[in-house]
């Protein structure tokens, strides 16, 4: 039987630096980019009036996550989460889709839908995907 999935997309701007790149790299000096974060929900069982979730909900909770980081230096993030201060401590892509994963984690703990996976994309012309 066919499955669908629900994507919705998420756009925000952060700066970061990264240690260990060579000297004169533009990533070793801080600098910003636009990211864009897709998020995909699947269905635990049958759709809910035909909707996997309300988009409205989504874009509230996703929102949430995102205002922790959106307009900051990656760099400076003040969570004690294991992940957070991963992310902090080398705010790569791969570093921040993995930072999202757990930081939307809960979305799974809903009985309508769970989390399936997310892409994290850096001026659109790099992606990080998270699935599980």
């Amino acid at each position: 039987m066919a499955r669908v999935n629900l994507t919705r997309r998420f756009d925000f701007v952060a700066s970061h630096a990264l240690a260990g790149m060579e000297a004169g790299h533009i990533c070793a000096r801080p600098h910003a980019h636009n990211y864009g974060l897709e998020v995909t929900l699947a269905p635990v069982d049958e759709l809910i009036n035909g909707l996997v979730v309300d988009p409205a909900r989504l874009a509230v909770d996703v929102r949430a996550v995102i205002d922790q980081v959106k307009a900051r230096a990656l760099n400076d993030i003040q969570d004690p989460a294991p992940w957070a201060q991963k992310l902090a401590g080398q705010p790569t892509l791969e570093n921040l889709a993995l930072y999202f994963w757990h930081a939307l984690a809960f979305l799974s703990n809903s009985a309508e839908f769970r989390l399936v996976g997310l892409r994290v994309y850096q001026d659109m012309a790099l992606c990080a995907e998270v699935t599980g």
